[in-house]
């Protein structure tokens, strides 16, 4: 399935703040909330999973609609295979798609990761602390390995946007608890360098 525009939008601006790397280090202190119903709550907005028998139903809220052409955006999706697009009175949208669908969606998300991470050990900004990283298979932990010598406390602003991608991913999926466990580790040694959860407990 081609990605669905509007979904992937979300995923495009959430993936853009890996690109710019530690331009993101006031975001650390946001609170993201994965609620029991598959919710995720940042700035007031929400998007829900849920996983039905045959199908599978996501509700995205309107601010990831902002300016776009909403009859547009409808035809796109059933063009694209959706089942049923449904545009709310509150201005959220809910899509109804296969599970096969849906597996394909969370395929573009993992490939768009994978490029993200291309991209970030690619930056000069990066390169001479961050060498590795890796995910476990359902994006609850994160494995980043380091160059010891190079590594300070403020360098884990760095890794925001690839950190709030796999909790977006784990919310895609209909995770009820989106948390990830992030490991630093030193490149030469395995040492651990430090480990975290993310989004930061309080």
């Amino acid at each position: 399935m081609k990605r669905i525009m509007p979904i992937m939008l979300c995923l495009s601006l959430v993936l853009g703040l890996t690109a710019c790397g530690g331009g993101t280090s006031t975001q650390k202190s946001e609170e993201t909330t994965v609620q029991t119903e598959q919710t995720v709550q940042s700035d007031n907005s929400k998007i829900n999973v849920e996983k039905e028998l045959f199908d599978v139903k996501l509700n995205l809220p309107a601010s990831m609609f902002e300016g776009q052409d909403m009859e547009q955006v409808k035809k796109d999706a059933l063009a694209e295979g959706v089942h049923e697009v449904t545009v709310n009175s509150d201005g959220s949208v809910t899509y109804i798609m296969s599970k096969s669908q849906h597996r394909e969606m969370l395929n573009e998300i993992k490939k768009q990761i994978a490029d993200s991470v291309t991209e970030f050990l690619a930056d000069e900004e990066n390169k001479a602390t961050f060498k590795a990283v890796t995910f476990n298979g359902d994006y609850t932990e994160m494995t980043v390995k380091v160059d010891k010598s190079q590594y300070a406390a403020f360098s884990t602003l760095n890794l925001l946007g690839l950190e709030f991608t796999a909790v977006m991913y784990q919310v895609f999926n209909g995770v009820e608890d989106g948390k990830l466990k992030v490991n630093m580790l030193d490149y030469s040694t395995g040492e651990v360098v430090e480990s975290y959860n993310f989004p930061l407990s309080e």
